[in-house]
């Protein structure tokens, strides 16, 4: 079938929801580079044109604070930023039996197995983990079963969890048609990934606008989600949204960076922790995000149809 295309489309790339053609160009640059960002004129999906997928087993670092940090201070601090997050995995955890088997896609360097264990007391977790380097240290440091594909799993979990993991799925549907492989009847997914339509891109004027989405954009991340694009995307799955929520995790100093500065604080620490002075307004700067569903992060839980 002939396609209609004009000067702005993508002649060769196809939206993975809903099968259009036919793409705006939103951006010429990324993070790292010049590259093309196109948007589905018909589903509204953003993504990465011409995407190439990195080799996480030796390139992504999952761990980015300071170099002069330990690792294991960097876990530490990692785990702070977590918290939120794995306070919902937590509570999955504990509506459960005692037996419950829990599995994290992409455990990174064991943050989210930190955090969990100071709230889960000696929570059995197994992990899936592409890198290398990260898959040993977890082993070794946290006494886990850490895999390197879903493939290598022999077992079915009642929770699967994973942040900031899900935007780095090449073909998120079928990654969600193989956990329903490892899952029972009544398994939960949690996935925390970044909110395409967040109180920055809402707000922001143009100059910092741009500034902040051409820093956002990058190359580990294939896809830009949306609460509409996300839901379209999991009704092509075997499950369904049993709760959504957006979580707001970067401050009120973060957002004013981005808004006087046009750029970001310093690490993801800077960006998410403010001190006592300000605390009071922080807080209510995030339950007005988190009020009006423009927060920084899709929080979302999964179940079987």
């Amino acid at each position: 079938m002939k396609k209609n295309i004009n000067k702005t489309e993508s002649l060769d790339e196809q939206c993975i929801i809903c099968g259009s053609w036919s793409n705006l160009i939103i951006s010429a640059k990324i993070r790292e580079k010049n590259h093309n960002v196109l948007k589905c004129e018909d589903c509204g999906f953003v993504f990465l044109s011409n995407y190439e997928e990195l080799d996480y087993s030796n390139n992504y670092k999952s761990l980015v604070f300071s170099e002069g940090m330990s690792r294991e201070d960097q876990i530490i601090m990692r785990s702070e930023t977590l918290q939120r997050f794995n306070q919902i995995v937590s509570d999955l955890c504990l509506a459960r039996t005692k037996n419950v088997k829990i599995l994290e896609i992409g455990a990174g360097g064991g943050a989210s197995i930190y955090s969990l264990r100071e709230l889960i007391p000696n929570l059995k977790i197994d992990c899936v983990e592409l890198n290398d380097h990260d898959r040993d240290y977890i082993n070794k440091a946290f006494d886990v079963c850490s895999y390197r594909s879903i493939d290598d799993l022999n077992k079915k979990y009642d929770i699967i969890f994973g942040h900031h993991v899900f935007e780095h799925f090449l073909d998120p549907v079928n990654m969600l048609n193989k956990l329903a492989t490892v899952s029972t009847t009544n398994t939960q997914i949690y996935f925390s990934f970044p909110n395409f339509n967040d109180f920055y891109n809402a707000t922001l004027n143009n100059k910092e606008r741009r500034k902040y989405l051409e820093f956002n954009y990058h190359l580990a991340h294939p896809y830009y989600y949306t609460k509409e694009t996300f839901t379209k995307l999991v009704n092509k799955s075997s499950w369904e949204i049993e709760a959504f929520n957006t979580i707001q995790d970067y401050s009120i100093v973060n957002y004013f960076n981005w808004y006087i500065n046009g750029k970001r604080s310093k690490n993801i620490a800077d960006g998410t922790i403010v001190n006592d002075n300000i605390s009071e307004l922080n807080k209510s700067f995030i339950e007005l995000v988190e009020k009006t569903g423009f927060g920084n992060n899709i929080s979302v839980i999964l179940k079987k149809r």
